[in-house]
């Protein structure tokens, strides 16, 4: 039954747990069935089956490959169905084809967005009176600062 849930490529991506070796031995023929089993009070999980090594493999290879829509047309076809026929609509055909589809192209790179100015650099700048009534709060705070850490009088004496 967990052999028929599972199929033949696992598509719901279940994991199997179970103490039956016989049934373990059948899931290692499904590529991507991760087993698991328990052996003296600990879960032990099998390692990658063959079946799921050999289907990873052929996947990567697939990924190597081009895709029919990469492929580069072959222009040598085109121009013997050409000749062949000498039909006007087969010529019109090739023309706007062009040899090259759409996608194979070159393509143009995108322009740069325009990138905003860094708003710290936009602010007014501050005049005279600004700077000094500034200078004036730092000095205000220094002084406040220096006077709290300083040790307050004793009147007691």
């Amino acid at each position: 039954m967990v052999v028929v849930v599972a199929g033949k490529d696992n598509k719901h991506s279940f994991i199997v747990a179970t103490q039956d070796a016989e049934l373990r031995s059948q899931l290692r023929q499904v590529p991507g069935v991760p087993l698991l089993y328990i052996k003296y009070n600990q879960v032990i999980l099998e390692p990658t089956s063959e079946a799921t090594k050999v289907k990873v493999e052929q996947l990567e290879r697939q990924k190597l490959m081009p895709k029919p829509s990469e492929l580069p047309p072959l222009p040598s076809n085109k121009r013997k169905r050409e000749e062949e026929d000498g039909d006007a609509a087969s010529g019109k055909r090739a023309k706007t084809t062009g040899g090259q589809s759409k996608k194979n192209k070159h393509k143009h790179k995108k322009k740069p967005k325009l990138k905003q100015p860094n708003p710290l650099s936009c602010l007014r700048k501050k005049t005279e009176s600004e700077k000094l009534k500034d200078k004036e709060r730092k000095d205000r705070k220094k002084l406040l600062k220096a006077q709290a850490s300083a040790p307050a009088p004793d009147s007691s004496s």
